[in-house]
């Protein structure tokens, strides 16, 4: 539907994703407006979410989580409450009703009155939606009476899964925002059970190497644990599939973060989203790419359309959130990492990401509510805690003692040792930093990646074994600064 109409006091734009009222204009992301269009489409019935999915995501299997967070930020936009409905009113276990009266501007021009009336407007949305449901419900009934699902990406011949394999493999990318070691490996789980039982599911294979790179990134699993199983599995996705756009991302990451070779992660950067330019996870990877080689404006525009993409996805947010960061662009990062919040209030790294931008708006009170949330929900102590206790343990000089003391003071399996670089860096001892460093480099650390762009290693950028160590990790030459 591309036609203009009224809710209430606002004029809404499909064509362009905008909402106007009282002066004042408003975007939409692309999908949110989607699912504003559907609820018109059937203004006063309770439609449910899985109708709402199917109208809106009819191509890409999406949690309700999806559809929860495009609500909210529907409502947000319309400055309607949950509780209070003027627009849409949520019906417990049933869905969702647009309730607001809606209003379209009738044509006088002549034979263009008809098409341009309200009736012909709704039957002419009507047809494709009623179609996406009859198409469901076959498809349905095909699953009942063969055992089979049929997985059909654009460009590519359809693939049968079994049922059951489909369904573990559901369950487990259900826990993609579950960052816990326990929920990580509960989805490792289901997705191995997929693969036995569907040894030439492709996605269940790339979604195994996402996964292992997750557990590396949360510092649960070591690089050279982690690292070679993500690379095996998206390897695998791609010998089953190779026009599967979430396998070459998968892949991409590996020889990005494990191989350092940028130049041909980059490729299968391209041929993931060439292959499926809807697919957000690769989007989402590709910006961490870009902003990992410097060029933060289109590592911006690929992190913010794999939140458009997908809005329930903490990674996208997490991503967008930390280049709009660097851009020092403060305003728009804390409202992002509020949104990776709000997906999972028990996301530590959100709240410790929060801490950091309130702290450069100058909101003292906010940043230290935050600091203080994230060590209650990771149980570390604070970065001036762990600075002391290393301050005394590194007398020492004994480096295994002094990274069984910080795994022990951390609560992780590995201690990056960027991390204790960086705790030697606010030391002010740099013949340790850079031992750490090299460290880093021995063993694949991918901070590695980002430091050349981090304010906090600003004092090393003119040190000579700060621009040879960038310049063995990539992408470019470093020059002096």
């Amino acid at each position: 539907m591309q036609d203009d109409f009224r809710l209430n006091e606002w004029l809404v734009q499909p064509q362009l994703n905008s909402i106007s009222a009282n002066g004042k204009t408003l975007r939409l992301e692309p999908k949110v407006m989607e699912v504003l269009i559907c609820l018109v489409g059937r203004a006063g019935e309770v439609i449910s979410k899985d109708s709402i999915i199917e109208c809106v995501w009819a191509d890409r299997f999406v949690t309700d989580e999806v559809l929860t967070t495009s609500v909210f930020e529907l409502r947000k936009a319309l400055g309607d409450e949950a509780r209070n409905p003027r627009f849409i009113q949520t019906i417990p276990k049933k869905g969702y009703r647009l309730i607001a009266p809606v209003s379209f501007e009738i044509s006088t021009s002549g034979d263009d009155d008809e098409k341009s009336s309200p009736l012909m407007r709704l039957k002419r949305w009507w047809k494709p939606l009623a179609a996406g449901m009859v198409f469901s419900l076959l498809i349905a009934v095909v699953v009942l009476k063969t055992g089979f699902v049929t997985l059909k990406e654009k460009q590519r011949a359809p693939h049968q899964v079994n049922t059951e394999a489909y369904g573990e493999y559901l369950k487990g990318r259900n826990l993609w925002n579950d960052r816990t070691e326990e929920g990580l490996n509960r989805a490792i789980a289901h997705f191995k059970r997929a693969i036995e039982l569907d040894a030439s599911f492709a996605l269940a294979y790339a979604s195994l190497a996402d996964f292992h790179h997750l557990l590396v990134s949360h510092n649960y699993l070591r690089p050279e644990e982690g690292y070679p199983k993500a690379k095996e599995a998206a390897m695998k996705a791609l010998e089953l599939d190779d026009r599967l756009a979430e396998a070459h991302a998968a892949l991409a990451i590996s020889l990005l973060v494990y191989d350092w070779n940028w130049a041909d992660a980059e490729n299968h950067f391209k041929l993931s989203v060439a292959f499926d330019a809807d697919c957000a996870q690769a989007h989402n990877l590709y910006g961490q790419y870009l902003w990992a080689a410097g060029r933060l404006d289109e590592a911006l525009t690929e992190a913010n359309l794999a939140r458009q993409l997908d809005p329930s996805s903490i990674s996208a947010h997490m991503t967008a959130g930390d280049i709009f960061f660097r851009l020092h662009r403060y305003d728009e990062a804390m409202e992002v990492y509020e949104s990776a919040v709000r997906i999972n209030p028990s996301y530590f790294w959100g709240h410790k990401a929060l801490g950091h931008v309130y702290r450069k708006k100058a909101m003292m009170k906010e940043a230290e509510a935050s600091y203080r949330k994230a060590m209650e929900l990771s149980g570390m102590p604070s970065f001036a805690e762990v600075s002391r206790g290393l301050a005394n343990m590194a007398k020492t000089g004994d480096a295994r003692f002094l990274l069984n003391k910080m795994s022990f003071m951390l609560k992780q399996k590995y201690v990056r040792p960027t991390h204790i670089a960086w705790l030697y860096l606010d030391l002010g001892d740099r013949d340790r930093v850079f031992e750490w460093l090299e460290r880093a480099y021995i063993e694949r650390d991918s901070i590695l990646l980002f430091i050349r762009m981090e304010e906090s290693w600003e004092p090393l950028r003119g040190d000579q074994r700060f621009i040879d160590l960038m310049n063995r990790v990539g992408p470019g030459p470093l020059k002096p600064s």
